[in-house]
């Protein structure tokens, strides 16, 4: 290294050295990107923890106007839409609905609840609701009922025709209890409907409900459904569609499970002109005469109860010969959101709770259970109806709680089994209630799976950005010249974050490529019957190779010439799957392919990738013999910067036996030829080409690239050059195979001067070496030509491989040698 080197700086057009941004704000954009990820994912993770925590649906204070405000503007949409106010018509006809509300800690949601119920009724004096608050006085949280007379008046807000309990939400112990609770208020209503405390009902909500109940002409009809999200009043984008419900499953890791339902399917509204047959019942919003309420109650004695408690009541109404219908046509909407549930405070109590609660339903339904530790109280009361039996509901449902199965042909199916699917954003699983931090994450992943699929890849990508800070950290510890601290943290920082991405944009393959990437796809899928996959050759996780052209020994063809190929990827990414083309290319035109995976930046140094390399060749060359292959025609080949690291491992390897300090095992006795594929040979010239060389943002890709740091600094890059490692050997009396070495000459990313250059060398040294520059040829094409893709230069390409391995004698000398014949000028002098 010349006296004024400056590690930071680099050469101008000009040929003077300038020092170079070192926090370049492109570079410290890129630096932010995986703090904004890290930052997301938490975002991403506390929230589904709160979620899991908190439940489905939101609540507020009272005091909190805000929340009104939102509601009063999706409230005021539909009341726009209401009718003048007129004399009752004959389909309600004087009969009256009791409507049942638990409301646990949402009076702010239960109070819009109560105003759109009477505001959008046709006949709101027939209408009596029956409340069981159960909030926290100590924190002054109000009833439903005072804080919806608040909201519209007292004078308005039909407080006669409101029956209203509540119990201290800390002596609460779930939804089959409160609602068993709202179920003592029924005396002699005609109908009753079980909801939940944050819908929006629509106008005519009621005439349409009993329209709808009476085109059935069944007395033993319930309407049921999971509701649609507020979110569709505004959106207006499933006006023409109804959600069925017709998916259940079941909680296979518990002895004492139970089935849980989904509603995740929809159909166009004129397909389904009155209420649809269904086989699942909806806990927060059911419609049907009162007989069913009064007949088959909740059960109070299951406190906790959340699996289960739709499948049970299910179960015991149907037994009991009730029906279950999807409404053909939308009567409320549901606020699908964050809110306060009865386990927020001590989750496991409640899981210790609720355990005995899942065994007493499932006693009562005749399945077996772990223990008998549940309450007994009553259980005669709550027990399987008798018009129908249990095996003819399994047979209906398609569900068997006992064999935790769940039929993908039964009625429950027959509804859904044709149709689209809509929103997956729509799956709710137990009416949309959340249980507990593992359950709860798994509804929030049915009712959002886009925004946890985000979550975990960025979760994903954080913690692969972690891993690499630390190898990148280490390996540069170990770079010549050592950095300053800062510089050091920066260089971290910059290289992990660029190489990442760099990465990345392997996979835009599909868009710039789509036959071949189609071809990558086909071979991920379906694997040549000639092919060995993932033969180990090292300890480390990388250290894998695949082998295309295999045939069986007892064939009596001749023994294949045989190739190793290392790939590019500028020392930092790279897989052997993506290369995997250019094995069964290789394999159709007669040689046996070991295509491999080694260690880059920053799992290893270019030191550890020369260990790679040699431990593949290596194991192929013990194995090659029982795959068909000739191991005595075994050529190391290598594209870009895997043609670098196969060049350098047999310059050293050659050094060594030359000044006769060689290893146990040296490649330079395996290899028959070199087959260098458009790579660069002398690092501190490629260092000043990528300083001048200009990829969209960045002019000098010198900044991002991985080259530096994987040679351990630029103290080492003579070191780890095969071109200056040829001309400093030249007078120790080595041995090389043949170098054959081509480059594309329209290439822009490894310029023509570096294959000329080593092959000079070699040649001064007195090795054998041949050049060849390839017409109609970029960098990427010299690769394509290997994987058989349409490129120019395919035929070109695969011709001289084939000279080289089957004919190499004919090989010795070609036209373009002439091009060598005088050394190309050399950019380090630059430095």
């Amino acid at each position: 290294m010349k006296a004024g080197y400056q590690p930071y700086g680099r050469v101008s057009s000009r040929g003077d050295v300038r020092r170079g941004a070192g926090w370049d704000l492109r570079v410290a954009v890129l630096m932010v990107f995986p703090v904004i990820c890290l930052v997301v994912v938490l975002y991403e993770f506390l929230y589904l923890q709160e979620y899991a925590a908190s439940g489905a649906a939101v609540d507020a204070p009272v005091e909190d106007r805000s929340l009104h405000l939102r509601a009063d503007k999706e409230a005021a949409m539909i009341a726009t839409l209401a009718p003048e106010p007129t004399d009752p018509p004959s389909i309600v006809n004087g009969r009256s609905t009791i409507i049942l509300v638990a409301n646990y800690r949402d009076s702010a949601r239960c109070s819009e609840t109560l105003r759109s119920i009477f505001d959008n009724a046709v006949a709101p004096d027939n209408i009596k609701i029956s409340i069981y608050d159960q909030i926290y006085p100590a924190e002054k949280e109000r009833q439903c009922v005072d804080v919806f007379c608040e909201l519209v008046g007292e004078e308005f807000c039909r407080r006669s025709q409101i029956v209203s309990s509540q119990i201290d939400a800390v002596n609460a112990t779930g939804p089959t209890a409160a609602r068993y609770e709202t179920e003592k208020a029924i005396t002699d209503e005609d109908f009753c409907m079980t909801i939940d405390s944050h819908l929006v009902f629509i106008p005519n909500w009621d005439e349409k409900i009993i329209a709808q109940w009476d085109s059935l002409a069944n007395p033993n009809a319930i309407i049921s459904v999971y509701p649609k999200s507020t979110e569709h009043l505004t959106k207006h984008d499933v006006d023409d569609k109804v959600q069925l419900m017709c998916m259940s499953r079941i909680e296979t890791q518990d002895p004492d499970s139970m089935v849980q339902y989904a509603a995740p399917m929809w159909i166009n509204k004129k397909d389904t002109p009155k209420p649809r047959l269904m086989s699942q019942l909806a806990g927060g919003f059911n419609f049907g005469g009162c007989k069913q309420a009064k007949e088959v109650r909740n059960d109070p004695y299951t406190p906790y109860l959340f699996h289960g408690e739709e499948y049970s009541r299910a179960t015991r109404l149907w037994t009991a010969g009730y029906d279950f219908y999807v409404p053909s046509e939308d009567i409320a909407y549901h606020w699908y959101e964050k809110r306060k549930v009865v386990w927020e405070r001590d989750w496991s109590e409640r899981y210790v709770i609720q355990q005995p609660s899942k065994r007493r339903i499932r006693y009562n339904l005749k399945l077996p259970v772990t223990k008998e530790d549940f309450d007994r109280t009553d259980l005669d009361k709550f027990t399987l109806g008798t018009k129908r039996t249990f095996e003819q509901w399994k047979n209906f449902s398609g569900i068997d709680p006992l064999a935790k199965f769940v039929s993908n042909t039964a009625t429950q199916f027959n509804n859904c089994q044709l149709l689209p699917r809509l929103n997956p954003d729509h799956y709710i699983f137990e009416s949309e209630r959340v249980v507990g931090p593992l359950n709860g994450m798994t509804s929030c992943k049915l009712r959002s799976p886009r925004r946890v699929a985000l979550a975990l890849a960025l979760l994903a990508y954080v913690r692969n950005t972690g891993r690499n800070l630390c190898l990148q950290h280490a390996l540069l510890q170990q770079n010549e010249p050592r950095l300053p601290l800062s510089e050091h943290v920066h260089a971290a920082l910059k290289y992990t974050t660029t190489g990442q991405l760099i990465a990345s944009s392997e996979y835009l393959l599909c868009l710039i490529k789509p036959q071949l990437a189609a071809r990558i796809g086909r071979l991920l899928v379906w694997t040549p019957r000639d092919c060995r996959l993932n033969c180990r050759y090292g300890p480390h996780e990388r250290n894998t190779l695949d082998v295309y052209g295999v045939q069986e020994q007892e064939e009596t063809t001749a023994a294949k010439p045989v190739l190793v190929f290392m790939h590019g990827g500028a020392w930092s990414f790279g897989h052997k799957w993506q290369y995997a083309l250019v094995g069964e290319y290789l394999a159709t035109q007669g040689f046996l392919a070991a295509v491999i995976n080694y260690r880059t930046f920053p799992n290893g140094s270019v030191v550890d990738m020369i260990e790679d390399i040699e431990n593949a060749v290596f194991w192929v060359a013990e194995n090659c013999s029982s795959l068909g292959g000739d191991r005595s025609k075994l050529f190391l080949s290598g594209h870009s910067s895997g043609g670098h690291v196969g060049a350098l491992a047999l310059v050293n390897s050659a050094v060594r036996l030359g000044v006769n300090d060689p290893k146990e095992r040296e490649i330079a006795n395996y290899v028959r030829g070199f087959i260098g594929l458009s790579a660069p040979y002398d690092i501190s010239d490629h260092y000043i080409f990528e300083s001048e060389r200009v990829v969209g943002p960045f002019n000098g890709v010198h900044q991002i690239s991985s080259m530096k740091p994987a040679m351990l600094g630029m103290g080492n890059f003579k070191k780890f050059s095969p071109t200056a490692l040829v001309a400093e050997a030249r007078n120790i009396g080595f041995s090389l195979p043949p170098f054959y070495i081509l480059h594309g000459e329209d290439d822009t990313v490894v310029p023509t001067s570096s294959s000329k250059k080593l092959a000079f060398n070699l040649k001064q040294a007195g090795q054998s070496a041949t050049y060849y520059e390839v017409s109609n040829c970029t960098h990427e094409d010299m690769v394509f030509a290997v994987m058989g893709d349409n490129v120019d230069c395919r035929t070109d390409v695969v011709n001289l491989l084939k000279r080289i391995m089957l004919e190499p004698k004919k090989f010795a000398a070609l036209p373009s040698d002439a091009a060598i014949l005088t050394s190309p000028p050399s950019l380090a002098s630059k430095l």
